[in-house]
């Protein structure tokens, strides 16, 4: 069984270079043992905790959702059309103010009080925890479609 698998292994990787247009001039000795492996014993796979199912939670937007970033279970944010976004606290989602109606749709924070938002026209907002404020992205005709960042 072994000597049967050592052979194909090494038939199909000479395959794939072949079929991929790769050429190989090398040698290569491959080693063949004849005495049988034994067969390892398999290890049980432990029991997973029981998991909580997903449930439909209504966040009251009424146009389409392009991105949601959190910085815990209770402090989420979701962008979408129109300028749309909501804040989850844990228990309900809640509509803040953007200041614009321009879709919006990317977000991404590195903490609750240190969140940006980007979009159409080249939109960039940042939340310092307490309101939303435009920042000058510099490329008014391009669409921003996602921010990401490393936090301190």
């Amino acid at each position: 069984m072994k000597r049967a698998l050592s052979i194909l292994s090494v038939s199909i990787v000479v395959l794939g270079l072949l079929v991929s247009g790769i050429s190989c001039s090398c040698t290569k000795t491959v080693y063949i043992t004849t005495t049988p492996t034994p067969t390892p014993t398999p290890t049980p796979m432990p029991t997973a905790p029981p998991v909580s199912a997903w449930s439909t939670l209504s966040s009251g937007a009424t146009g389409w959702l392009y991105a949601v970033w959190g910085s815990s279970s209770s402090d989420v944010s979701a962008v979408g059309d129109g300028g749309t976004i909501l804040c989850y606290d844990g228990s309900a989602w809640s509509g803040m103010n953007s200041g614009t109606t321009q879709p919006l749709i990317g977000v991404w924070g590195s903490s609750s009080s240190d969140v940006f938002a980007v979009g159409d026209t080249g939109i960039i907002l940042h939340y310092n925890g307490s309101a939303w404020s435009a920042m000058n992205s510099g490329t008014p005709t391009v669409t921003l479609a996602s921010v990401w960042g490393s936090a301190p």
